[in-house]
């Protein structure tokens, strides 16, 4: 018997998938910016994903400085707008993923400050082991997903585009 999916909203405003029968295993993350929609779907744990045009009119060191750590203000500073959209993708795509939402993303703790430019890599921020990406798209964009897997991911992410 096959099942119908039903992206619905939880109680915290985050988009799920409900089936007919129950919920389900599979985590679902949303994000949009300029011209650009990304979605992110998967049954290996909690995900969130976050794209971002990078406008250079934005005041980058006053968000920084009321959002990230002191490390990443710093790397924002001395990295300029590559790194802050980085370093925002990054903090926003983790915030997705936890549910906390904005209260993490501007806790103005340091989670990226030394992530690299771009690829994946691993990380245990908070006892939880996660997956990262960070990366560019065309258009001037900024993406990063963050994934807090349920068991051990054997491959590397990879932004996979559909035109």
């Amino acid at each position: 018997r096959a099942s119908s999916w039903q992206l619905v909203a939880n109680a915290d405003g985050k988009p799920t998938i409900d089936t007919t029968d129950g919920p389900s295993a599979i985590d679902v993350s949303l994000s949009h910016s300029g011209m650009l929609a990304a979605a992110a779907i998967t049954d290996l744990g909690a995900i969130g994903i976050d794209i971002e045009y990078r406008a250079s009119k934005r005041s980058i060191s006053e968000i920084a400085a009321y959002a990230f750590g002191p490390q990443e203000q710093q790397a924002v500073k001395s990295g300029g707008l590559a790194d802050f959209y980085r370093i925002w993708t990054l903090r926003e795509a983790l915030a997705k993923a936890t549910g906390v939402g904005f209260p993490m993303l501007a806790d103005r703790r340091d989670y990226f400050a030394e992530a690299p430019a771009s690829g994946d890599w691993q990380s245990i921020i908070d006892g939880c082991r996660w997956h990262f990406f960070a990366g560019e798209l065309p258009g001037d964009y900024a993406v990063a997903i963050a994934i807090a897997p349920r068991a051990s991911i054997p491959v590397a992410l990879t932004i996979r585009r559909f035109d």
